[in-house]
This record gives C-alpha cells, structure tokens and sequence, in this order.
C-alpha cells in the first residue's frame, strides 16, 4: 500500500504565497512558462474556464502607434465594425479602424467637440449617444453623416383616395403614423407631395451633434440600449443617484444624398427605472450600464454594497427581477474597487453572455461567466516564478514497517501583478478580442481571447 502526501519546500514559494495574498494577489500554477495567462481548474474554490487563454495583443494603441488618446474612458464597437473611444482628456470621440488606424472620412470628423465625454453608445437607428458627467445628452447620427443630408421636410401633403380630402402635416411623426399606420379605418391616405428646406442651417441642424435630452442638475456618466425595445435608452445619472429611461423618437424627415429618407430624432421621457439604494435593485452612484441579449440590464456601481448588478423587468415594466444568485461570485462584498464600467461579450467555446468588468481601482478587468460565477482576471502582468513541489512517498512494508520516499516536482508560481493597467475605466468585447481603456496610461490595451493559440486573432484586430 503507497500512501502520497505533497508539500512544498522551497522557502521562497511560501514567502511570495504569504505576501501575495497579504497584497491580493492572484496565484496559480502553469505547467510551462509561456507568455500568456492560464487559467486554473480551481482557484481557492473559483473554477476557471479550463484552456482559455488571455493574450495581449501588441502594440498598445498609444500615441507611440500615432493613437493621441487623454484619458480614455469608454469604448465600443460600433454597427459599422470601427471603435469609438470617449476621449475624455482631449474632448472628443476618437474613430479608429481595428487595425488602430484614426478614421476621419465618412463625416467622422463631423461628430464635433465635446467636453470630458465618459460613455458612449449606438442604438438601432445609428444614433451614436454620448454622455460626459453633465446635465446633457447628446446625439449625433451615423447614418445621416454617412451619406450626407440635402435638405429636412417641412410640410407633408396627403391624400385619402377613399374621399379625396387633403391633410397638411408638419411633423415627420404624424406623417409616419398616417403613410404607414392608417389610424382611419375608413380612409386611406397616401404622401402626394413634400416641401422641404434646403437650407445650410437645416442640413447642419440635421448633420452636426446636438442635444439630445437635458435635465438640470443631473450628471449623466454613461448610457445604454434596450436590445428589445430598439428605441429605450438608460442613462446613469450619479448626481441624482438614479438610473433614467427616455424613448427616442422621431422628430424630423431628411432628404439623403443616396436619393433616401432618414430620420433625426428626440427624446420622449419615460422617468426613472432604478432608484437609490444600497441593496439588490437600487443604485447607489451608478456608472457604466449595459443590456444582454435577453434584456438583463447590467450596471456597475461605486457605491452600495453590490457593485454590479444584472436586473430584469417584469410583465408590468418594473425592473424587480434580480439576475445573479446571493451565492454567485459576482455578489461578495468588497470583491470591487470602484469598478467603472462592465460589458456582455461571447466567451471561449460554449461561454456566452460573459460579463466583462472594470475593476478601476485594482487596475485590471474581472471576468465572469452569465451567472456571475468568476472565471478569470484580465489585464494583469502575469509573474512566472520556479519552484519545486516535493512528494512525500510513503509504502508499506508489512504491519509496523514503512518506507519513505521522495519526489520532487519542478513547476511555475504565477503570481497576477495588477500594474499593467492603470485605473482601467472602460471596456468592450467584439470578435474575440477584449479592449480595455487604459486610462491613466492615455492608451487602448487588446487581448485576444480564445481557447488555443492558434484561434487567435491577427494583429489587424
């Protein structure tokens, strides 16, 4: 009979233990030194997500690469496949293609100064939002830059074919209802003539970022799209401690450049949809928000006791439906320091729904699976250390007599060194690829995400 019983014996591998959890510092093994970041089956009773690996994909955008980026702090991939960065210090919207390289055509350049943007989003009509800690939200619209606006209707004539009575319209959203919705049943209207303005001052009104919604006092910080309304928008708003829905709508018709109709659009307030509070439900200086596929709204917060929260409505539109379990990893208190956004992203293989959070304060990007279960940490410098593991061998030679022996293992301590980033406040996931606003760094830090290194992404990501 062989009894086995391990212990280390290096002194060093207990020392960096001791200190590296005193400094919250992640450890695991790796079977091999290679420059990138294993994940454990299990870390003190978290499980890890088997091969997947994070990869830093090289170089920084920085201004090293030509990228002049102050103090970014949010990002996403718009609908057109390009990255808008909240360029905060520089008060604008930076435009990079994924392979790094600024993007100013298309009218990008028109999107126009903003002071200290800090959260940006796209919804369906292409209307790019953008929030910067004031009273103000603005829009510009994608759609309209890209093909240019050539004048905005004044006036529509229709006609009911059933009696031959005209009606006069002078807004675009009357219009919509009676081309397309027919609110007369015993009518039929259809458009027979527009009268437009082909003005410079309606083109610009159309083209140029304007203010989208205003409420004094308030301090909108980032915004996000409900994925099944289409056209409700969520804005936190940590001045007055609450989380604001408004319906974007439709305001005025525009003649396109490609011969088509467009639309700009205003907002229609629907009130507020979270409140304060420092429990499940409630927000308590709430930051970066988001939507998973399924509706889930998931904000991070500085305040309160669970700093991210994943919240659904119920038939009556009440967000009283909470996402995570009291026991899931994403619910442990003082797990966050003042984490400033999350994001939903695909994971590695079967993972989706993966929710990405910036956890400013510990400069480094934590990670867990729909539920809330952690999986892994991004963003850190990972610290291989030699060591050795011995195994003490122990046979049984007959009733009273044993014989002991020894094996040493050599192997790698990895401690997670959380100074490759600085106060990391945004954060987006598309095709694979995790980018991080490093904020304190004035870059854009990229990691490939994948389950084997051969999946990975090309640097033209």
């Amino acid at each position: 009979m062989i009894y086995r019983r391990g212990h280390t014996v290096k002194a060093i591998f207990k020392r960096l233990t001791f200190l590296a959890l005193a400094a919250g510092i992640h450890i695991f093994l790796l079977a091999g030194c290679q420059d990138t970041i294993k994940l454990p089956v299990d870390q003190g009773g978290v499980t890890g997500s088997g091969d997947t690996v994070f990869i830093k994909l090289n170089p920084p955008w920085d201004i090293t690469t030509g990228v002049d980026l102050s103090q970014p702090t949010d990002i996403i991939i718009g609908p057109d496949g390009l990255v808008y960065i909240a360029d905060t210090g520089n008060d604008r919207i930076t435009v990079l293609n994924r392979s790094g390289f600024e993007q100013t055509g298309e009218n990008l350049d028109n999107i126009g100064a903003v002071d200290n943007p800090t959260g940006i989003v796209f919804d369906n009509m292409l209307n790019l939002y953008i929030c910067n800690g004031s009273d103000t939200v603005y829009s510009w619209n994608r759609y309209l830059n890209n093909y240019g606006v050539v004048g905005a209707a004044l006036e529509f004539t229709m006609l009911d074919t059933v009696s031959g009575e005209t009606l006069i319209l002078t807004e675009a959203e009357d219009f919509v209802e009676y081309a397309y919705g027919q609110p007369d049943p015993d009518k039929f209207w259809v458009l027979v003539d527009i009268s437009w303005d082909f003005s410079p001052e309606a083109i610009d009104e159309a083209m140029r970022m304007k203010a989208f919604y205003v409420s004094p006092t308030s301090q909108f910080y980032a915004a996000a799209v409900d994925p099944i309304a289409g056209n409700v928008l969520y804005f936190t708003d940590p001045a007055k401690q609450r989380i604001y829905r408004v319906r974007a709508e439709i305001d005025k018709m525009v003649a396109l450049g490609n011969g088509l109709w467009g639309y700009t659009y205003k907002a229609a307030p629907l009130g507020t949809a979270i409140s304060y509070g420092t429990g499940k439900l409630t927000c308590d200086q709430p930051r970066g928000i988001t939507f998973d596929e399924e509706g889930y709204m998931l904000f991070s917060q500085v305040g309160g006791n669970f700093k991210i929260q994943k919240i659904a409505q119920d038939n009556f539109a009440a967000f009283n439906i909470f996402g995570f379990n009291d026991s899931s990893d994403v619910m442990i208190e003082g797990r966050f320091a003042n984490p400033a956004d999350v994001c939903i992203g695909l994971g590695s293989g079967t993972g989706t729904g993966w929710i990405y959070a910036a956890d400013t304060d510990s400069n480094r990007v934590q990670v867990f699976d729909a539920d809330g279960v952690f999986l892994m940490n991004a963003g850190f410098r990972p610290l291989p250390v030699d060591t050795s593991v011995v195994d003490t061998v122990i046979t049984q030679i007959d009733s009273v007599t044993f014989d002991t022996s020894y094996v040493i293992t050599d192997t790698v301590l990895v401690l997670e060194m959380n100074d490759e980033l600085s106060c990391p406040a945004g954060v987006a996931v598309f095709d694979g690829v995790l980018y991080i606003c490093d904020t304190d760094y004035n870059r854009i830090m990229r990691y490939g995400l994948s389950s084997s290194e051969g999946d990975l992404p090309g640097q033209g990501y």
